[in-house]
């Protein structure tokens, strides 16, 4: 396995998503599911200019995704900028998957009751 090989954001949402609930994802699910990975890996892009670098997950939280999960829009220091070619390393994937696993059976675990004094 190549560790610094990148696979694109939008096939590991579907890959992740599958792992984590067996099903298959919806569009509007694929955007969710990036937001949530680049909260646990770092996520990659070429920008305008063609340089590729770390986006930070602000990025993705406050921006909006589009074309499945293979293009972003956010605005940073006061202009719109789109970023293209959204990847993750393959060494991350895994990572991703066990840390939304984990978050998933955090929520649907059953409350704990809260005793009244």
């Amino acid at each position: 396995m190549h560790h610094s090989e990148h696979l694109k954001l939008s096939t590991v949402a579907v890959v992740v998503f599958h792992q984590v609930t067996g099903s298959a994802p919806s569009a509007a699910d694929l955007a969710r599911v990036a937001v949530a990975i680049a909260a646990l890996v770092p996520v990659y892009a070429f920008d305008s200019r063609g340089a590729h670098h770390t986006l930070q997950p602000l990025s993705l939280i406050e921006g909006t995704l589009y074309a499945g999960a293979t293009i972003l829009r956010c605005l940073e220091c006061g202009e719109i900028k789109e970023y293209r070619g959204l990847s993750v390393r393959r060494a991350d994937v895994e990572k991703a998957i066990v840390g939304l696993r984990h978050a998933r059976r955090e929520l649907t675990r059953a409350p704990t009751p809260v005793l009244a004094d």
